[in-house]
């Protein structure tokens, strides 16, 4: 069963959710490609569930962590488009999956906390341990811990800092947090920020033209699943925006270069529907654009290769 994991994500990764954001100018909704085809390319050498994936400036994608049948991973491994074929990079100097891995300036990976092997009534413990992976050595070196462990989490960065928000473990392993902390690239610490207004984890989040980071959704309450909200780097505050229409958790969440905010899959009911968020007036809209099959957990990383074409989406969109 774990190796289908590692088949499918293989596949996955070559378009990975293929929306082709090509905007039409004349609107704010996004345009699509009219058409687009999975291409089966190599599978990763080790499979892995529940790891991160990230696009490199140099076109590769580093796979770092997860868990099998064996546990959670150390591993971390390269994938080369242009070969289609993945290579073994360093391992991380400690297994862990549900972390978060955020590329930075430099062109270095920062993976922070996830759970690990631990010895709590689960079997399972939240990490506050971070790491760097140096894609010119590709070796993996300890950094300054996070405030508190804190796993399924969410990790942006806006203004060259790594913000780092809610998560499990950092208000008790059952139920979701809402503390928040940057990491600052130069002096390799942590220093804690303000707290969101509302508790989650397995959010989807981005980072907006405007500089704010948003954020939205999570595992928790029916009205925390729908809330979102706004963080300020400047002021080091978060403000509430417009909720989604439904509640939605472990979703995808990506900025399109007309400025509006696309949100994909995710459990809930919208788990298979697709919402946009517009920054101007902090609304979100439905739209009949919809992930098939429907699922969450998802990976999903921009598209280098976008469709010249600019069909339009026909049908009536909603706002909360």
């Amino acid at each position: 069963m774990i190796r289908r994991y590692s088949h499918q994500f293989a596949e996955r990764l070559v378009f990975v959710v293929l929306l082709a954001m090509w905007l039409a100018t004349s609107t704010v909704f996004p345009a699509f490609a009219q058409s687009s085809t999975w291409t089966t390319t190599g599978s990763m050498s080790t499979a892995r569930i529940k790891h991160t994936a990230t696009l490199l400036q140099n076109g590769q994608v580093l796979a770092a962590g997860g868990v099998n049948s064996t546990g959670f991973l150390s591993s971390a491994e390269l994938y080369d488009s242009s070969t289609g074929k993945w290579t073994t990079a360093g391992s991380m100097a400690l297994a862990r999956g549900e972390h978060t891995a955020t590329l930075l300036p430099n062109g270095d990976v920062l993976v922070a906390g996830g759970l690990t092997n631990g010895n709590s009534q689960i079997g399972t413990s939240c990490t506050a341990t971070a790491e760097l992976f140096n894609r010119s050595t590709g070796q993996w070196t300890s950094t300054g811990s996070m405030t508190v462990p804190r796993g399924n989490h969410t990790a942006m960065l806006p203004d060259g800092k790594v913000l780092v928000a809610g998560g499990l473990c950092s208000d008790g392993f059952i139920y979701p947090g809402n503390s928040a902390e940057l990491y600052d690239p130069a002096t390799g610490t942590w220093k804690a920020t303000a707290s969101m207004n509302f508790s989650r984890a397995s959010a989807g989040a981005t980072l907006l033209q405007t500089g704010e980071v948003l954020i939205a959704g999570g595992n928790g309450t029916s009205a925390d699943g729908r809330s979102a909200e706004l963080f300020d780097a400047s002021k080091g505050r978060w403000s509430v925006t417009g909720s989604m229409n439904t509640p939605r958790g472990t979703l995808q969440m990506m900025l399109l270069s007309n400025g509006t905010a696309l949100v994909l899959g995710g459990t809930g009911l919208a788990s298979d529907a697709s919402q946009f968020y517009l920054p101007t007036n902090g609304t979100w809209h439905n739209i009949q654009y919809y992930v098939s099959p429907p699922r969450w957990g998802h990976t999903a990383l921009p598209a280098r290769r976008v469709s010249t074409t600019r069909p339009q989406i026909h049908g009536r969109t909603t706002a909360s």
